[in-house]
């Protein structure tokens, strides 16, 4: 890899491999055993799979190489453990009242899946999207909400969120789904760093406080990248960036 880097005028860490393997990729993002490759203008990188992590996230972007490594954080069993508290009490205070449960798009995808699975009550389920994330920071912006097609009005809304951190976007959407004059207005979230949570609104449900350092995972991704993984990780120490 600093051969490689070097070749094209650039500077790149070391890595040291041994049973080597080509990768032929064309500008592409790959996903190999967990561990996230993200590989810019590169035809062919040698690189061998001995001290391969599944938990480590290797971005190649030209002139550099900046490896992320992720450690487990909670696991699946863990994760079913907070869904499965979250829909008790969603289960008890919306029984009868039908209520309108609305996720937000991409990383809240498998929250809602499982936890609707859990609802024994009669509930109605709509998507928004925002997009407010670029890598490992929240960007402060919030693009347009699309998606909502529902009438919210004098109807119990309930949102769905994979994780508030700040609070920004939630703060946006509770302003536009309010105007629509529902019922109430609730928000369920899995994951919620107080650390940084600078809101004033009430976050009604909430499955797991966790400290201000990256996740990925269930979802939530990194770059778009790791959504599918069972389990969250967090970002290491050594390399936690936010």
């Amino acid at each position: 890899a600093e051969e490689l880097a070097n070749a094209h005028g650039g500077t790149a860490l070391s890595l040291d491999f041994s049973k080597t393997t080509s990768l032929d990729v064309e500008a592409t993002d790959i996903l190999i055993n967990n561990a996230a490759v993200n590989i810019s203008r590169v035809n062919t990188i040698d690189v061998t799979l001995e001290d391969w992590e599944k938990n480590i996230l290797i971005n190649l972007t030209w002139p550099f190489v900046l490896i992320k490594k992720f450690i487990p954080y909670i696991s699946e069993k863990e994760i079913d453990e907070i869904i499965s508290t979250l829909a008790d009490q969603l289960n008890k205070d919306f029984e009868g009242k039908n209520p309108l449960f609305i996720g937000v798009l991409n990383g809240s995808f498998m929250f809602v899946s499982d936890l609707m699975k859990k609802m024994k009550i009669d509930v109605e389920l709509s998507f928004v999207k925002f997009q407010s994330y670029v890598g490992t920071a929240s960007t402060g912006k919030v693009s347009e909400l699309i998606g909502l097609s529902a009438d919210l009005n004098k109807r119990h809304v309930v949102i769905l969120e994979d994780i508030v951190d700040t609070g920004n976007t939630m703060g946006e959407l509770l302003d536009l789904l309010g105007s629509e004059q529902p019922a109430s207005l609730s928000i369920a979230t899995l994951l919620v760093k107080p650390d940084v949570f600078n809101k004033k609104y009430v976050l009604h449900y909430v499955g797991k406080n966790i400290p201000n350092k990256f996740v990925v995972g269930f979802g939530l991704d990194y770059n778009e990248l790791g959504r599918n993984l069972k389990e969250i990780y967090q970002l290491a120490d050594n390399n936690q960036h936010d």
